[in-house]
């Protein structure tokens, strides 16, 4: 009910003025906005901060509807709020996870790929960049084959892993292979492909370490 909600008795409030503290920090213009738009017989509906009695602030999903008399005059207003303080904070969690998500993807010391389940660059971080040797703009929207990353052998390997990891138990696989980069440079890395499910759709969260050391100092 609107008193356990706002914390006022009803005797507390009928017939008067609701005091101006019960929307803190109201934005400039709104009070004339709503206004307007009961006036031209149009209902308002918006997220509001709102204080109760006691000074304390909840998130609440308000509507107001205008009454008109039979003269079509503006008599009154029927204002509905919805407490949805809960709502408000779970959304700003799954924000901050969101940000923090992004940030490990994009400052992970390894090179991190999203794809597609048709192996299309949907995302890629600093160190993907770094290790290809390609911006960001020449990965998103292509294949590595596309991208003239992997080509031949490595390219057949790469795709049979992608299957791989659709087939396996976990969706885990691992394979080394050679990339040739444009600029001749030649580097082995180690890629552990992760075939996982988003919003019903098959991708893959692929990550590539640069073992060119190890792999040269075990030929040795």
């Amino acid at each position: 009910t609107a008193e356990s909600v706002f914390g006022w008795s009803a005797s507390e409030v009928m017939g008067n003025v609701f005091p101006p503290s019960i929307i803190p920090d109201i934005k400039p213009g709104l009070g004339d906005d709503i206004l307007h738009q009961m006036q031209a017989g149009r209902s308002w509906n918006g997220e509001l901060l709102l204080c109760k009695k006691d000074g304390t602030t909840f998130w609440s999903q308000d509507t107001a509807t205008p009454i008109y008399d039979h003269k079509d005059q503006l008599v009154g207003i029927i204002g509905l709020a919805q407490d949805i303080s809960f709502q408000v904070e779970t959304l700003n969690i799954i924000r901050e996870s969101e940000e923090q998500n992004r940030l490990l993807f994009e400052k992970s010391p390894d090179a991190v790929f999203l794809m597609d389940e048709q192996g299309r660059v949907m995302r890629v971080n600093q160190a993907g960049e770094a290790i290809l040797g390609l911006p960001g703009s020449q990965l998103v929207g292509q294949t590595l084959e596309q991208a003239g990353v992997l080509r031949g052998e490595e390219l057949a390997l790469f795709k049979n892993g992608l299957d791989q990891a659709v087939n396996m138990k976990n969706n885990y696989f691992v394979i080394d292979l050679l990339l040739k980069r444009d600029d001749r440079e030649i580097n082995y890395v180690e890629i552990q492909i992760f075939a996982l499910a988003l919003q019903g759709n098959l991708h893959y969260l692929t990550t590539m370490h640069d073992i060119t050391t190890e792999r040269k100092t075990a030929e040795v």
